[in-house]
């Protein structure tokens, strides 16, 4: 009966257990993945690859920097757009980027295409 009533409470508590979002955290969060991506060396994820992350702290942005194997020359009409929407699907469901976006902070993309072309993106939730 105790361990029925313990879970029950925890269930009850868990949101209110929950860790409150911190800039700092985010921040530093941002900076170890940045460090950890340097060290690791960027690697192909199919026609993408994930180049840099740049952190600014006091500016409350983090820009991303990615590769893919398309150019502008492979696309078809619309495709500016079409990727706005991509990446602003991915980082606005992304666990770790969708708080920080709520609470103020700007998040942009680079995008750099096999042509050397390169299509900057800042990230929108809601559109």
């Amino acid at each position: 009966m105790k361990a029925v009533s313990v879970t029950i409470l925890l269930a009850l508590c868990a949101p209110a257990l929950a860790k409150e979002f911190s800039d700092a955290d985010f921040c530093a969060a941002m900076k170890q993945k940045s460090i950890a991506l340097k060290a690791d060396r960027p690697r192909w994820d199919g026609d993408e690859r994930l180049d840099a992350i740049h952190p600014d702290c006091d500016a409350k942005t983090v820009e991303f920097n990615w590769s893919l194997k398309q150019s502008a020359a492979d696309q078809s009409h619309g495709w500016e757009d079409r990727l706005q929407h991509e990446w602003d699907s991915r980082y606005c469901s992304d666990a770790d980027v969708a708080p920080a976006l709520a609470q103020g902070w700007t998040v942009k993309v680079t995008l750099a295409l096999a042509d050397g072309s390169t299509l900057p993106l800042s990230v929108y939730c809601g559109r």
